[in-house]
């Protein structure tokens, strides 16, 4: 399965939360895996809050080897605004988003996996597939 994963859908796989499992079950579907580069930023800050051990550093390198990072060319940042004036999402959600949408175009087998509430709304307002 072509997945493009959120950092609320990652995090939980290096550290303890309540959605673990679920982020394991999903992960584990996983053949293709897509995200926006920005996602480095964000998981490696949580880490960096939650003084993370060796062993999650490890796994956090381990599986962000995996990914196909897609990036935002900075002429698409009014575009995003754009696109997410109706959503209202937190910048760096909307951006994940945007950034999945766009690759959803090109690649339309590609599955949107987050455990962000307002994220997810969003992404169904827009008709997207997702997994959570």
């Amino acid at each position: 399965m072509d997945l493009f994963f959120d950092s609320s859908a990652i995090v939980p796989l290096i550290l303890k939360e309540e959605y673990s499992s679920k982020a394991m079950t999903i992960w584990d579907q996983a053949t293709n895996i897509f995200g926006w580069r920005w996602l480095v930023l964000e998981v490696e800050s949580a880490l960096a809050r939650r003084q993370a051990g060796s062993k999650a550093w490890q796994n956090w390198h381990q599986i962000s080897s995996t990914f196909r990072w897609l990036d935002l060319n900075p002429s698409s940042f009014n575009e995003t605004s754009t696109f997410n004036r109706t959503l209202r999402l937190r910048a760096a959600d909307a951006g994940h988003l945007f950034t999945y949408f766009k690759t959803f175009r090109s690649i339309p087998s590609l599955v949107f996996v987050s455990f962000d509430k307002e994220q997810v709304q969003a992404a169904k307002l827009l008709g997207l597939p997702i997994l959570n």
